[in-house]
């Protein structure tokens, strides 16, 4: 049996009055190897930039901060800000930063990914906000390098999903255009206080230098695979239909060139073939406007 975090999470959070807040998905880790692990998986050198979102007490902040010269530790709280500061404001190399790391402007303090280098990205992600940070980040791949990111298990499922399953989904479709996702670990329940209800999982996401396909809009390509999965009992044609308003003679010369049956279910079609999809799409719209 393994040490454990949890007396001195507690004990720091009972002398600053503090607990936990549901709202803001705080749940702790507390499991040593577990922190372990994401220091190796991390494979950090002295000269790596590192941004970590959700830093809490400050527990895998301090390690961290061993490892690297630069490090941006984000936390929205400020009742932990108040911690970190105190157990790790003055040391050399760490920038504490109190912001919601939806609206922090990373390029303003990371200097568009010149000099040093893609930073790389450490995060025990809150769960009701971990879709919508990932949607933030993975377009910055000039910034980053990569993403270490512990997620609920639901989300990593998203993540790693193959076409075809249930869990197969537009998240699924951007984090393959944007990156290679792979599974680090499985965390039970246990590694975390107060223990949440559902597992985890540390997910590596790591970011292509340029998206995985070339497209002339990214925005339209993004706005059809929206689309194909708006409706996901309905065929791709008719979800299409709904969700585009196309025409649809366009819509079936855009899948004829695709070569797409049209009767196929959106959540069935792989980045290329979405790729393939929007683009013929996009040409036939581009066309008609030229010839009309």
């Amino acid at each position: 049996m393994h040490a454990s975090f949890l007396p001195e999470t507690r004990r720091v959070l009972r002398e600053h009055g503090l607990r936990p807040m549901k709202r803001l998905g705080q749940n702790f880790l507390i499991d040593p190897p577990v922190r372990d692990l994401i220091i190796k998986v991390a494979a950090l050198k002295p000269e790596d930039q590192v941004v970590e979102i959700g830093a809490g007490t400050g527990i895998l902040t301090e390690a961290l901060a061993s490892c690297v010269r630069s490090l941006w530790a984000v936390e929205i709280d400020p009742r932990l800000f108040a911690i970190l500061k105190k157990r790790i404001g003055e040391r050399e190399g760490v920038t504490l930063l109190q912001e919601d790391a939806l609206h922090l402007d990373f390029p303003s303090f990371l200097g568009q990914g010149a000099g040093g280098g893609r930073a790389k990205v450490i995060a025990n992600l809150p769960y009701s906000m971990a879709t919508a940070i990932l949607l933030k980040l993975l377009p910055l791949h000039n910034l980053f390098s990569f993403l270490l990111v512990m997620v609920q298990q639901e989300v990593a499922e998203r993540l790693l999903a193959p076409p075809g399953k249930k869990a197969y989904g537009s998240l699924t479709v951007l984090c393959r255009y944007h990156a290679d996702v792979s599974l680090v670990a499985k965390i039970p329940r246990e590694a975390f206080y107060p223990r949440p209800e559902v597992s985890s999982a540390l997910i590596r996401l790591d970011l292509l230098p340029s998206p995985r396909l070339e497209t002339p809009d990214p925005a339209f390509f993004f706005q059809v695979v929206r689309a194909a999965f708006a409706q996901r009992r309905k065929t791709l044609r008719n979800a299409l239909l709904n969700a585009l308003g196309e025409e649809r003679p366009i819509l079936e010369q855009a899948l004829t060139t695709a070569g797409i049956d049209p009767t196929r279910r959106g959540e069935t079609l792989n980045l290329e073939e979405f790729g393939q999809l929007s683009n013929a799409l996009h040409d036939l719209r581009k066309r008609m406007v030229i010839e009309g």
